[in-house]
Formats: structure tokens, sequence, C-alpha cells
């Protein structure tokens, strides 16, 4: 005997007895290539701000910079005020201490996506890695640093 689901739902409903139902397995519609970790030290940095507010309801913003290597921080900026400029200059600092990454993993901030941070990276030969859109996850190591 042949029956669709209904006529099996049904008989189920009648006798009181309880269906078992499958859930739908979501798949991704393109696969997400993951990067390989860095391989040594000043291969690939990560950037990233937190923010806090004040007693006098004024805010702070804090640029937390971190070696993927390592897990060191090579720099953490701290000002009312952060635009693109005042990344750069802190990233200048670096590189006139010795220290220069091969890439730099940043989120889609305006900070990260002016024209000040790429023109900077152009000339110093680093590489700016964005993450996808709404997916701070592809940036997990400088987002579990800022707690």
């Amino acid at each position: 005997m042949v029956q669709n689901h209904k006529r099996t739902e049904k008989v189920y409903k009648e006798k009181n007895l309880s269906l078992r139902t499958r859930k739908r397995v979501k798949r991704p519609s393109h696969t997400h290539t993951v990067q390989a970790g860095p391989a040594g030290p000043n291969e690939q940095w990560a950037m990233d701000f937190v923010s806090d507010a004040l007693m006098g309801r004024r805010r702070i913003r804090i640029l937390t910079i971190v070696d993927l290597w390592d897990r060191s921080s090579p720099a953490l900026e701290v000002n009312m005020s952060l635009p693109g400029f005042r990344v750069v200059r802190v990233l200048e600092k670096l590189r006139l201490q010795g220290r220069l990454p091969q890439r730099i993993k940043v989120d889609n901030g305006p900070e990260f996506s002016g024209t000040a941070l790429d023109a900077w990276a152009f000339e110093h030969s680093v590489q700016i890695v964005f993450t996808r859109p709404g997916k701070p996850t592809d940036n997990g190591h400088i987002e579990s640093f800022n707690g």
C-alpha cells in the first residue's frame, strides 16, 4: 500500500502517537576559505577598536593591535577620537621601531576602509585583509583579546 505523508500524519494523530520530524540541515551557499595562520612573528597582525564611557559621559576609544604569532600587543592607542590618519600614525611609529607586518586583518570600519590606511599599506607593501561584513568571528583573535 502506498500512502503520502498526510495520511501517515492523520493515522499518527488518530492513535495519539508522536511523529518524529527531521530538521532541515542548512547548507552554506558557498564555501568559506580559511586562511592559514602566521608562520612567524610580524607576519600577520589584527586590529580593532574598543570603546568605553567615562564618568562625565565622554567616550574613549582604544585601538588594539595584536600579533597573531605570539598574541603580543605591539601597541594600544587611547584617545577620544581615532580617525584613519591616527591609526596610520600608530602604525608608522611601529614601523620606525622596526615592527612591520606582512598582513593586517581588520573589520570594515571607516577607520580601516579609508584612504589613509590604504595609502600607507600600499606604500609599505602591507596587505590589508578585511573580514566579511557582519562576521566578527572572522577576526576572532582580536575579538577574544578585546574580551
